[in-house]
Protein backbone atom coordinates (compact mmCIF):
# COMPACT_ATOMS: atom_id res chain seq x y z
CA UNK A 1 0.00 0.00 0.00
CA UNK A 2 1.10 3.45 -0.71
CA UNK A 3 -0.08 6.60 1.58
CA UNK A 4 0.14 9.99 1.10
CA UNK A 5 -0.98 12.35 4.37
CA UNK A 6 -2.49 16.17 4.43
CA UNK A 7 -3.35 18.22 6.98
CA UNK A 8 -6.96 19.33 7.13
CA UNK A 9 -6.88 22.10 10.31
CA UNK A 10 -6.04 21.14 13.00
CA UNK A 11 -6.80 23.83 15.03
CA UNK A 12 -10.55 23.65 13.18
CA UNK A 13 -10.87 20.27 14.47
CA UNK A 14 -10.06 21.35 18.15
CA UNK A 15 -12.48 24.13 17.97
CA UNK A 16 -15.18 21.61 17.05
CA UNK A 17 -17.61 20.08 19.93
CA UNK A 18 -17.40 16.54 18.18
CA UNK A 19 -14.20 15.85 16.43
CA UNK A 20 -15.47 12.41 15.29
CA UNK A 21 -18.35 13.88 13.41
CA UNK A 22 -15.57 16.70 11.96
CA UNK A 23 -12.93 13.79 11.32
CA UNK A 24 -15.78 11.74 9.31
CA UNK A 25 -17.04 15.17 7.87
CA UNK A 26 -13.26 15.40 6.21
CA UNK A 27 -13.41 11.18 5.49
CA UNK A 28 -16.74 11.52 3.64
CA UNK A 29 -15.20 15.12 1.24
CA UNK A 30 -12.40 12.28 0.68
CA UNK A 31 -14.39 9.71 -0.39
CA UNK A 32 -16.00 11.39 -2.59
CA UNK A 33 -13.06 12.42 -4.67
CA UNK A 34 -11.74 9.38 -4.99
CA UNK A 35 -14.27 7.02 -5.06
CA UNK A 36 -17.93 8.68 -5.58
CA UNK A 37 -19.45 6.06 -3.85
CA UNK A 38 -20.65 7.73 -0.35
CA UNK A 39 -19.74 4.39 0.79
CA UNK A 40 -17.49 4.17 4.18
CA UNK A 41 -17.17 1.23 6.37
CA UNK A 42 -15.67 2.06 10.04
CA UNK A 43 -12.83 -0.65 11.03
CA UNK A 44 -11.48 -2.08 14.60
CA UNK A 45 -7.91 -2.92 13.78
CA UNK A 46 -5.61 -1.37 10.49
CA UNK A 47 -6.56 1.82 8.96
CA UNK A 48 -9.99 3.04 10.54
CA UNK A 49 -11.99 3.19 7.23
CA UNK A 50 -12.59 1.96 4.41
CA UNK A 51 -14.09 3.91 1.32
CA UNK A 52 -15.47 2.83 -1.13
CA UNK A 53 -17.32 -0.67 -2.39
CA UNK A 54 -13.65 -1.65 -3.56
CA UNK A 55 -11.62 -2.04 -0.09
CA UNK A 56 -9.08 -0.73 -2.35
CA UNK A 57 -8.94 2.79 -0.76
CA UNK A 58 -8.27 3.56 3.05
CA UNK A 59 -8.02 6.29 5.35
CA UNK A 60 -6.99 6.85 9.12
CA UNK A 61 -5.62 10.24 10.94
CA UNK A 62 -2.43 9.81 12.61
CA UNK A 63 -3.22 11.03 16.37
CA UNK A 64 0.67 12.41 16.86
CA UNK A 65 1.25 14.63 14.08
CA UNK A 66 -2.80 15.51 13.01
CA UNK A 67 -2.44 13.96 9.36
CA UNK A 68 -5.09 12.30 7.48
CA UNK A 69 -3.39 9.21 5.38
CA UNK A 70 -5.12 8.05 2.38
CA UNK A 71 -3.42 4.30 1.36
CA UNK A 72 -4.41 2.64 -2.16
CA UNK A 73 -3.72 -1.10 -2.48
CA UNK A 74 -1.92 -0.78 -5.94
CA UNK A 75 -0.36 2.62 -4.92
CA UNK A 76 3.38 1.08 -4.94
CA UNK A 77 6.02 1.38 -8.28
CA UNK A 78 4.57 3.71 -11.12
CA UNK A 79 1.84 4.41 -8.94
CA UNK A 80 3.69 6.91 -7.19
CA UNK A 81 3.01 10.39 -8.71
CA UNK A 82 -0.88 9.33 -9.23
CA UNK A 83 -0.76 9.08 -5.41
CA UNK A 84 0.80 12.51 -5.41
CA UNK A 85 -1.53 13.52 -7.97
CA UNK A 86 -4.56 12.61 -5.66
CA UNK A 87 -3.07 13.96 -2.84
CA UNK A 88 -2.64 17.16 -4.62
CA UNK A 89 -6.74 16.50 -5.90
CA UNK A 90 -7.69 16.49 -2.42
CA UNK A 91 -6.09 19.42 -1.15
CA UNK A 92 -6.87 21.73 -3.79
CA UNK A 93 -11.02 20.55 -4.37
CA UNK A 94 -10.68 20.84 -0.26
CA UNK A 95 -8.88 24.67 -0.31
CA UNK A 96 -6.37 22.70 2.54
CA UNK A 97 -3.63 24.74 1.05
CA UNK A 98 -3.16 26.77 3.88
CA UNK A 99 -2.55 23.72 6.38
CA UNK A 100 -0.24 22.24 4.71
CA UNK A 101 3.66 21.84 5.47
CA UNK A 102 6.06 23.46 3.31
CA UNK A 103 7.89 20.85 1.30
CA UNK A 104 11.85 20.73 1.55
CA UNK A 105 13.07 21.66 -1.85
Amino acid sequence: MQEIRFYAGNHLREQADDKDAWDMEVVERVEQIVCGTGQITEKDTGYRWNLGITNDWKMDRDPQTGEFIVAYRYGMGPNLPNMEAVRTTIIFVMGLEPFQKKQAA
